[in-house]
């Protein structure tokens, strides 16, 4: 008795139907356009009813999945241009005070001397004010 092998049903196996499905957007892809008709941001974006009364339609799973993304992006983008700016700020402070400190340090260092402080301490001055 001959034994008949069977073919084995791996992954590697698909039925015709997917990829034929496949095949067809390659063309969509290729031409630039994008890969399902309704991936485009119009069909994405816009409801698919609106109110008789003006109402805003609610929003569908993918869009509201979007909205909430784009919230959190925004408030990302916020802390970080709030910590942007306070470095800023901080270094421009700090080099107001290391400027200040150094101004201090150089008028603590030299002091104005007059002719009078010099006559002063001159040996003839000195006595000619210590008789007096």
């Amino acid at each position: 008795v001959a034994k008949v092998a069977q073919p084995s049903r791996g992954a590697s196996t698909k039925p015709r139907k997917v990829l034929g499905v496949l095949r067809e957007h390659h063309w969509r892809v290729a031409v630039g356009l994008p890969r399902r008709w309704n991936e485009t941001r119009e069909f994405a974006d816009t409801p698919d009813w609106t109110f008789n009364d003006g109402r805003p339609t609610p929003l569908v799973g993918c869009q509201k999945k979007r909205y909430l993304q784009q919230l959190e992006y925004c408030a990302t983008i916020v802390k970080y241009l709030k910590e942007i700016n306070e470095a800023q700020e901080t270094t421009v402070q700090l080099a107001q005070e290391e400027e200040e400190v150094k101004k201090r340090v150089a008028s603590g260092k030299f002091k104005q001397k007059g002719i009078n402080e010099l006559k002063i301490h001159q040996p003839t001055r000195a006595k000619q004010v210590a008789k007096a």
